[in-house]
């Protein structure tokens, strides 16, 4: 007699093949898609992608502030005009190009890898990562953002959002978006430890906005030694 087919392994299966494509198109976009990335977020998401990305400054106080893996830089647009001293840093060039087509951010935009900062100990007021790949969670990148962050310094990643605001033009954009992401686990909270780091201390939280939800980790760089790390 056959077994009858376990559906919560059917589920784990749907959710890994979704992984593998979602990395894989990720990838390609950051590597190659510089110059339609901006135009894209905003055609499937419409205003929201940059709601959501600049939600996360009033969390930052006025200062030095890193963005890691700043890609196409639009958040280091905002940021100093605002009177931040912005710098930003990825590894891609394809985003390094339409980076540096910003007005005033040449100087500040930095190619680099965020497991090897290029910046002294204790430079920067605020790291920042907004829609970030699993770099952020790598131990070389949480030890590197502590070690370039001044102690009481803040560390908030904007890792995802929705938004209720979807007219019906829009619905099939929608429906496609949730196919490639799968079903959202409305308001649920990651894993606390998945940020782990003995001199970073922070929480998840979610931030709402009308109808914007954007889902944040919010840190703080502590007095941990450097041997503790």
């Amino acid at each position: 007699m056959s077994k009858r087919a376990d559906p919560t392994n059917k589920l784990i299966a749907r959710r890994g093949i979704r992984r593998r494509v979602q990395n894989v198109a990720f990838a390609l976009l950051y590597r190659f898609g510089g110059r339609i990335y901006d135009p894209l977020t905003r055609f499937l998401f419409g205003g929201a992608w940059d709601r959501w990305r600049s939600s996360v400054i009033p969390f930052l106080p006025i200062g030095t502030i890193l963005d890691v893996g700043s890609g196409t830089g639009s958040l280091v647009s905002v940021l100093n005009p605002k009177g931040y001293v912005a710098f930003a840093i990825d590894r891609e060039p394809s985003m390094l190009r339409r980076s540096r087509l910003l007005p005033d951010a040449r100087t500040r935009i930095i190619r680099g890898d965020a497991g090897a900062l290029p910046f002294r100990n204790a430079t920067f007021d605020a790291c920042v990562a907004t829609f970030p790949s699993r770099f952020v969670l790598e131990r070389n990148t949480l030890d590197e953002v502590s070690r370039v962050l001044r102690p009481g310094g803040t560390f908030a990643i904007v890792l995802s959002g929705y938004t209720d605001d979807w007219p019906l033009r829009r619905r099939p954009i929608r429906l496609a978006l949730r196919l490639f992401y799968g079903q959202r686990d409305a308001e649920r909270l990651p894993a606390a430890d998945l940020i782990a780091h003995p001199a970073l201390a922070g929480e998840w939280r979610w931030l709402s906005h009308g109808q914007d939800h954007v889902l944040f980790w919010i840190g703080t760089r502590t007095a941990a030694s450097e041997s503790a790390r």
